[in-house]
């Protein structure tokens, strides 16, 4: 019978049996707390010290943080350049090119009709917008000495307008009315060119206006091969009359 204040064995009394488990268990007792034990799972995972981790967190809040101004840096750059596009497409600031000094007289007027049709049309200011065929109609009506105009960029919202006027063939007089004809036929009452050398003097009755085509080509071409026989005659043609 074992009393509880009995002592133990010593291990001079312990069999060698005895002596070797006790060793066993004292050494599985001192293994740290990760090491590998039978019957237990194995966990690859260290737990860092909260100096590693600190570091760790550090690096990964840089590394959002840059990325995230990058982003920004990226897209307030394309957003530069987009409105960099588009102030080099609008016109807001007008200037007329004309090829000779007599024509600049009247450049005002050009920037008006310009301005005029920018008015009705605001969405072509901006030049990829532009629709030369009807911004050539429109000169047609309100200042048909003009042949042909080209809208080109200049700087940050201005734009460089270049113009040519039509060169008479023909002076049509209709009642107390002088126009100018070129060779598409249509009329206009300012001539920047020399006066023509025929005249043409309509007593039709027809009433007729600038910007109208009075004339076809195919007149146009008999009328400068007529003139044209008889300048080889020596005979020189000052006046046409239509019945």
């Amino acid at each position: 019978m074992k009393f509880p204040f009995s002592k133990k064995k010593s291990d001079e009394n312990l069999s060698r049996r005895e002596i070797a488990a006790r060793r066993r268990t004292e050494n599985y007792e001192d293994l740290p707390a990760q090491s590998y034990r039978r019957n237990r799972t194995l966990n690859s995972r260290q737990t860092s010290s909260p100096l590693e981790t600190s570091e760790r967190l550090e690096t990964h809040e840089l590394v959002k943080k840059r990325r995230r101004v990058m982003r920004k840096m990226f897209a307030t750059a394309v957003s530069l350049l987009v409105v960099i596009f588009l102030l080099f497409q609008l016109t807001i600031n007008i200037s007329i090119q004309i090829p000779d000094a007599k024509s600049s007289s009247n450049a005002n007027k050009y920037v008006s009709v310009l301005n005029e049709y920018y008015s009705a049309h605001p969405a072509e200011r901006f030049r990829f917008f532009l629709n030369n065929n009807d911004l050539k109609q429109f000169f047609l009506q309100k200042a048909p000495e003009v042949k042909n105009i080209r809208v080109e960029g200049d700087f940050l919202a201005r734009s460089a307008v270049k113009l040519t006027f039509r060169q008479p063939v023909a002076q049509w007089s209709s009642g107390d009315k002088i126009y100018f004809v070129d060779d598409s036929g249509v009329t206009f009452e300012q001539n920047y060119f020399a006066a023509p050398t025929v005249a043409v003097r309509d007593e039709s009755g027809l009433p007729t206006r600038g910007g109208q085509e009075v004339i076809n080509r195919q007149f146009l071409s008999f009328l400068g091969q007529a003139v044209s026989e008889f300048s080889q005659h020596k005979m020189n043609v000052s006046e046409v009359i239509l019945p």
